[in-house]
């Protein structure tokens, strides 16, 4: 297990003397080096490109080299969008075309869904449902009118891997590699993660402490190893065929020739308007696996992958085909290293930093947040707060943002998300108020019998999911507000989140003994702490 404070390796080049210059650091591998320090990560490695075309790799740790593979997640899904594109320009597939007679095996909503919907995230498919779901009627559902806006869906990539093997009439792996892999000249990376090539990849790690919230600097241990064929994040890639990777999709995205697809392909997969993606930014727009913005009067396009041991972010600057992929063998709750990418990629551009961050430090509580001071709770708890830690029951302890709240390493509060609703504070089941609030009133007994910590041996669930009623209502911790439904299920008010489906299933005792999460199956589990 890695603590906090542990020893960060030397830096290694695969080109020594090749590091670029990275804003106002001297050099990207002081950068790489900084995020290493500052958070607590095992290790990173680099992939650039500069303007001229130059491409390097660079490495925190001595045992990387130019063969080691890193997992880089979502940005497979691309990948998947190019040998997509590929079988439209064979006439084998048409992106308009309703996917339910390719795949007339799969349990697919009623409602018509189409190539482009799923390329673009707009298919209205919960983002993480299996594809043979073991819900009420064993289909898959829609949250809203294909095509209606953007929702990201795991579960829409891997019913393209699904159309990707019927139309190419060979298993995902060999189709992705033989259409997209091999014609952009990945021959060192690999389409899928097997057992049989654990030794070409960095040693992945998670936190040893899943059940508690990300922070920098979490003790870490090292993760099992899966196997992954999932098309929506299975590629696993070496820095010098990423530095190929990113010349290929700089041509594509300024309609240039690159021996892979055909014009018109070429503008469907990396020159098409796609749709809004709310998620990444307001200006954002989402085509075939890429996203499209503008970061300081700069086009460009990026991605970012999430695996449960590893991560990754990339981005090419457009104007100037310069770009860095930047990958990391842990995952640390929402951590990506998009600053490492945007800047670089910036500076491979020959331009000088941006005037304002190109990307929130990870875990850093904004400037304008209005939460410090004391909060109390109804039985005169009193936890004071400020953007430097945080303390409670006499003790002091340190304090960072953490996706919908804040986390702290406080051992009496480690173990939940301190959560705002606007006009007070949650920690868990307690409300903690600027003024001492009246006693919470009974749970009542329906949702009581709810409540609970549901977890499963899959690492995607590691720390399991809490269910927590709060003010008459039932919450996902860390998440958001879940309603019941006339069909049996339990939705999100939060219309971002309106495709996922929860039902709680196994009863005994009037208590639910499983979690069914858009058909991935938790257990009940003995109370965390002192539920």
């Amino acid at each position: 297990m890695l603590a906090a404070g542990a020893a960060l390796p030397v830096l290694a080049m695969s080109r020594p003397g090749r590091a670029q210059p990275f804003g106002p650091q001297p050099s990207l591998a002081a950068a790489m080096l900084a995020d290493c320090r500052d958070y607590g990560l095992p290790g990173m490695a680099t992939a650039t490109r500069d303007a001229a075309g130059a491409s390097a790799s660079a490495y925190t740790d001595a045992g990387f080299t130019d063969a080691t593979l890193f997992e880089i997640g979502s940005i497979s899904k691309s990948l998947v969008a190019i040998a997509i594109h590929r079988l439209v320009d064979d006439g084998r597939l048409a992106l308009d075309a309703p996917v339910q007679p390719i795949v007339p095996d799969l349990p697919l909503p009623d409602a018509a869904i189409t190539l482009v919907q799923l390329l673009d995230h707009a298919a209205g498919l919960p983002d993480g449902a299996p594809l043979f779901p073991p819900v009420p009627g064993g289909r898959l559902w829609t949250g809203y009118a294909p095509g209606a806006r953007f929702s990201y869906s795991n579960t829409g990539y891997m019913l393209l891997g699904a159309v990707l093997e019927a139309a190419a009439g060979q298993p995902f792996a060999v189709a992705l590699q033989r259409l997209a892999l091999d014609p952009i000249g990945m021959a060192s990376s690999v389409p899928v993660l097997r057992a049989a090539d654990r030794d070409r990849f960095a040693t992945g790690h998670m936190m040893a402490f899943p059940a508690r919230a990300a922070r920098p600097h979490a003790p870490l241990a090292v993760a099992p190893w899966v196997d992954m064929d999932d098309p929506a994040g299975s590629v696993g890639a070496t820095m010098p065929d990423m530095a190929r990777y990113m010349a290929f999709l700089a041509a594509a995205a300024n309609g240039q020739a690159n021996g892979v697809l055909s014009p018109r392909a070429t503008r469907d997969f990396a020159m098409r308007d796609g749709v809004a993606d709310p998620e990444a930014a307001p200006d954002a727009r989402y085509a075939s696996g890429l996203i499209h913005r503008v970061m300081a009067g700069r086009r460009v396009i990026e991605h970012t992958g999430g695996m449960f041991s590893f991560c990754a972010s990339m981005t090419i600057d457009l104007a100037s085909g310069a770009g860095c992929f930047a990958g990391t063998n842990v995952s640390l709750g929402g951590y990506r290293p998009r600053r490492i990418s945007r800047e670089a990629s910036r500076a491979l551009a020959g331009l000088p930093p941006a005037d304002a961050p190109l990307a929130p430090t990870p875990f850093a509580i904004p400037a304008d947040w209005k939460g410090a001071g004391r909060w109390i709770a109804a039985n005169g708890d009193v936890l004071a707060l400020d953007r430097g830690g945080c303390s409670f029951a006499g003790k002091s302890a340190g304090l960072w943002s953490g996706g919908s709240g804040l986390v702290t390493d406080h051992p009496a509060l480690a173990d939940w998300p301190i959560e705002t609703d606007g006009d007070g504070l949650w920690w868990r089941d307690r409300r903690f108020m600027r003024s001492r609030p009246a006693p919470a009133q009974p749970t009542p007994p329906a949702l009581a019998a709810l409540e609970g910590v549901y977890v499963t041996n899959d690492p995607w669930y590691a720390g399991g999911i809490a269910v927590i009623a709060r003010r008459g209502a039932l919450h996902i911790a860390g998440v958001g507000a879940l309603a019941a439904h006339a069909d049996g299920s339990w939705r999100f008010d939060d219309p971002a989140l309106a495709c996922e489906r929860f039902w709680f299933e196994n009863i005994v005792g009037g208590r639910p003994q499983q979690l069914n999460v858009s058909g991935n199956l938790l257990r009940r589990a003995a109370h965390r702490r002192d539920w």
